[in-house]
């Protein structure tokens, strides 16, 4: 890829999207799409395009389908934990959870693949990876949570029994992160697509409650954008990380001379840093 080439970069991402809602077809969600008429991120981008060549067709999905509540309303409002899934459940039952919600993905994927191919036909599919530890600390380890999400958080009793993220949770949304990028990373492996690794570590270390955190708090999130949707989502030195990946990712698919190094954070801590 050479330095003097011209790159048209398209970006049709929406916030809270699912395979199902969001990418298939519109969000449901209280008419969230209306502005688009109604159309999946697929359509808008077959549209757009029309009969143009997608070069690189980069694709971040996952973390939704799997009930990743990215907003405090939703917490709020449904009473929903970080997966929806409820804190009274067992590990058992929480791991039976994640487990069909892995299961309804790869369904859905599969379904996807078919849209793409039929209607996008782009040259290179890249499949992101995600941050699998948001709540680490800055050794990598899970740590209760911190500012909205802590137990010094200045919120009614109900609401602190909802956001309130201690040791245990914060290891579990870990372990649903790592599950995640391993079954994203089979299904781009059997779909013929390129997988963006070294996300995951690249943000360990810089969780939502350290000093040098890839995240934005709530406090952050209302300051920019005057509401809470921005919560956990990645800041602009998160987003430069990701940007890194995502880069070196394409350059591979141009140049025989670039190759990115896989780190996949693997269970045993201290293997890959």
């Amino acid at each position: 890829m050479e330095r003097s080439q011209s790159w048209t970069f398209l970006t049709f991402g929406r916030s809270g999207a699912t395979v199902a809602d969001g990418l298939l077809g519109p969000r449901r969600e209280r008419d969230s799409d209306a502005w688009s008429g109604q159309r999946g991120q697929l359509q808008e981008v077959a549209d757009t395009v029309d009969r143009r060549q997608i070069d690189v067709l980069l694709i971040s999905i996952g973390g939704n389908d799997l009930g990743f509540s990215t907003t405090l309303e939703e917490m709020v409002l449904t009473g929903a934990t970080v997966f929806s899934i409820g804190k009274q459940k067992s590990e058992v039952e929480f791991e039976e959870a994640i487990a069909d919600r892995l299961k309804s993905l790869r369904a859905n994927m599969l379904r996807m693949k078919a849209d793409i191919e039929v209607t996008l036909k782009p040259l290179h599919v890249l499949l992101t990876e995600y941050p699998a530890n948001p709540f680490g600390d800055s050794a990598g380890n899970a740590r209760e949570g911190c500012e909205i999400f802590s137990t010094g958080a200045n919120v009614s009793p109900a609401l602190y029994d909802l956001l309130h993220i201690d040791k245990q949770e914060a290891a579990r949304i870990e372990r649903v992160g790592m599950r995640l990028n391993k079954t994203l990373r089979e299904i781009a492996a059997e779909f013929g697509w390129g997988f963006v690794s070294g996300i995951a570590y690249a943000f360990e270390g810089h969780g939502y409650c350290t000093e040098k955190r890839y995240y934005v708090q709530a406090r952050e999130s209302l300051g920019i954008q005057g509401d809470t949707q921005g919560t956990l989502h990645p800041n602009i030195e998160g987003c430069k990380r990701i940007g890194e990946r995502i880069a070196l990712a394409v350059r591979n698919l141009y140049t025989d001379s670039v190759r990115p190094v896989d780190r996949t954070i693997r269970a045993n801590r201290g293997t890959t840093r």
